[in-house]
C-alpha cells in the first residue's frame, strides 16, 4: 500500500488517497465514488475515435506525477472488425 497525493483526470481531482501498486495485473480499479467522479466527463463507455479527446490520468505520489494517456487507461477490445473501448 503506497500514499497517492493525488489522482487527476481533467479538472476533477482526489487528494490523499492510499492506492495498491499490483505488477501481476493491467487494470486500475478504485472506490466507486471516486472512479465515478474522476470519470464523469468521460462515461462509462468512451468513444473509441476520441480517446485523444480524452485528459491525461495522472497519480501523483511523493510529489512525482505519473501520467497515463487515454490509451493507456482506456482499455479497447476488437471482435470482429468492431471495437469497443
Amino acid at each position: 500500500m503506497i500514499g497517492l497525493d493525488k489522482v487527476k483526470l481533467g479538472d476533477n481531482e482526489f487528494t490523499n488517497l492510499k492506492g495498491v501498486v499490483d505488477t501481476g495485473t493491467s487494470v486500475i480499479v478504485g472506490p466507486t465514488k471516486v472512479v465515478n467522479a474522476l470519470t464523469a466527463g468521460i462515461g462509462a463507455n468512451p468513444d473509441c475515435d476520441k480517446l485523444s479527446t480524452y485528459p491525461d490520468l495522472v497519480f501523483t505520489i511523493g510529489g512525482t506525477e505519473f501520467a497515463l494517456r487515454p490509451d493507456q487507461y482506456i482499455l479497447k477490445i476488437t471482435v470482429a472488425g468492431k471495437s469497443q473501448c
